[in-house]
Parts: structure tokens; C-alpha cells; sequence
């Protein structure tokens, strides 16, 4: 077997950058009868000295993407309830919100309420979550900084990453305060 770090020769090497890239590399070199044998960021692979007689595929996805299936369920999720949230107090004070129009508030003053509202819950709610998000990442870290294995990737984030988990409280507050705008305002246009 090649050590770390030893060329090893290989017959065919190809890159994808998502999902549907993989599934037609695999496919294609199903076709012709290869093995495939799949590198993300990180891998770690022994060949046989004597090289490796299919496809390697690399996949080279990087950064956030918010278009991955999990990623669209999660907003979706959020979304919906801070829909249900917002009718909720739409009806509920659905009788205030009448006596305010009576003496003239703007449709825009009453959306403004249920959008900061929404806003501080939204950005409340997920600091618990970044809490444990960054304590997990650090204790992994720290436990991971202990182990002498040279082939495991480190566990560590740079600081632009640690950044992207800062700001995620920020922008799960502004998709509820949109959300909850775009509810209050549709609501409001049928109540007239």
C-alpha cells in the first residue's frame, strides 16, 4: 500500500462541485464498469501501490450554501411558524388593530409592531443556539487537539467562519421580522 503523502497513479480524475455534478460523475463512470472512489475536503485514502484503476472524483463544494435540501427545511420551518406566530397576534389583538385604524394608523405603523417584535425573538431565540453551536465547536476542538493522529483533519474554524456563526442570530432575526411583515401586511390588505 502507498504511505501518506506517496503519488500513486491513478487512470481517470475528475472534479464536481455539487450534488448533481457527483450523481452524473458516478453515473457516467458506472456506465463504463469503473469503480469510483470520492474525495471531499479532508480525505484521507490509501491506494494500492500499484494505483487505483478507476475514477476519482474530488468534490470541491465549498462555502455556505443555502440551496441544500436541509438548509431550505430549516427556513422553511422558521418561516412558517413566525407565520402562525404573527396570525396568532394578529387575532388576538385583532380588535386593537381595528381601533387603530379607526384613528388612523398606517398599515405600516401596526407591521412595524409585529416586525420588531419578531425581529427580538428571532435574534433572542438563536442565541442559545449559537451558544452551544460555539462551545461544541471548542470543546471538539480542544478534544481533538489532544489526539496525536496526523491523518484526522483539524477540528478548527478560521475566523471569517467563526464570523459567519456570529451573524447567523442577525439573520435569523431579519427572516422573521421580513416574514412577519409580509404576514401582517397581507393580512391587513383584507382586513380593509
Amino acid at each position: 500500500m502507498a504511505r501518506a503523502g506517496a503519488d500513486v497513479a491513478i487512470n481517470y480524475l475528475s472534479h464536481a462541485d455539487g450534488a448533481q455534478a457527483v450523481r452524473a460523475q458516478v453515473q457516467a463512470a458506472g456506465r463504463r464498469g469503473l469503480p469510483v472512489q470520492v474525495l471531499g475536503g479532508g480525505s484521507n485514502v490509501i491506494f494500492p501501490d500499484a494505483g487505483f484503476p478507476g475514477v476519482v472524483l474530488r468534490v470541491v463544494a465549498r462555502g455556505v450554501a443555502f440551496g441544500d435540501e436541509a438548509g431550505d427545511v430549516t427556513v422553511t420551518a422558521a418561516a412558517v411558524t413566525v407565520v402562525f406566530v404573527t396570525r396568532s397576534g394578529l387575532a388576538v389583538h385583532g380588535t386593537i388593530i381595528e381601533l387603530l385604524h379607526l384613528i388612523g394608523a398606517e398599515d405600516r405603523f401596526i407591521a412595524r409592531q409585529f416586525e420588531f417584535h419578531a425581529l427580538k425573538l428571532g435574534f433572542l431565540g438563536s442565541l442559545p443556539g449559537l451558544a452551544l453551536a460555539a462551545a461544541s465547536l471548542a470543546f471538539l476542538g480542544a478534544m481533538a487537539g489532544r489526539i496525536d493522529a496526523p491523518l484526522l483533519p483539524r477540528l478548527t474554524l478560521a475566523p471569517a467562519q467563526w464570523a459567519v456563526l456570529a451573524i447567523l442570530p442577525l439573520v435569523v432575526g431579519a427572516i422573521a421580522m421580513v416574514t412577519a411583515r409580509v404576514t401582517v401586511m397581507r393580512r391587513l390588505a383584507r382586513m380593509i
